[in-house]
C-alpha cells in the first residue's frame, strides 16, 4: 500500500516540476535556454529571453516580454533560470489555451448549431 503512495507522490513531484510539459517538450525549451544563454552562465537577460522566445515561435513586443519576466522572474533578478523559463513557458501556453477557450465559447453562444455541427465532422 505504502509504495503506492510514495509512486503517485513521485509522479505529481514530476509533472509539478515539468509544468506539465512533456519530456520532449522540455527538451526543446532546454535547447532553446540552451542556445541564447550566450554567457553560458544558467541565466538568460532580457534580450537573450527575446531571442529564445522568438526561436520558439512568440516574437513578442517588448512590453509583453517584460510582463511575463515580472510573472516568472521569482527571485526578481531580471535573469530567468531555466525553472523559470519553462514557468514564463507555460504561462504563455496558459495564456494560449484561454483565448482558445474564450474564442471556443463565444463560437458556441453565438451559434451553439453551427458551432456543434462543424466540431462534430472535424
Amino acid at each position: 500500500g505504502g509504495l503506492l503512495f510514495e509512486e503517485a507522490l513521485a509522479v505529481v513531484e514530476d509533472v509539478r516540476l515539468r509544468q506539465g510539459f512533456s519530456a520532449e517538450e522540455l527538451s526543446e525549451l532546454a535547447d532553446a535556454y540552451n542556445r541564447f544563454d550566450d554567457e553560458g552562465f544558467g541565466e538568460l537577460r532580457p534580450f537573450e529571453l527575446a531571442h529564445a522566445l522568438a526561436w520558439l515561435g512568440y516574437p513578442f513586443s517588448r512590453r509583453r516580454r517584460e510582463l511575463l519576466l515580472c510573472k516568472a522572474d521569482v527571485e526578481k533578478t531580471r535573469l530567468l533560470k531555466a525553472p523559470e523559463f519553462i514557468r514564463l513557458v507555460h504561462l504563455i501556453r496558459e495564456e494560449e489555451i484561454e483565448v482558445a477557450r474564450g474564442f471556443l465559447d463565444a463560437k458556441m453562444l453565438s451559434n451553439p448549431e453551427e458551432w456543434l455541427a462543424k466540431f462534430k465532422s472535424s
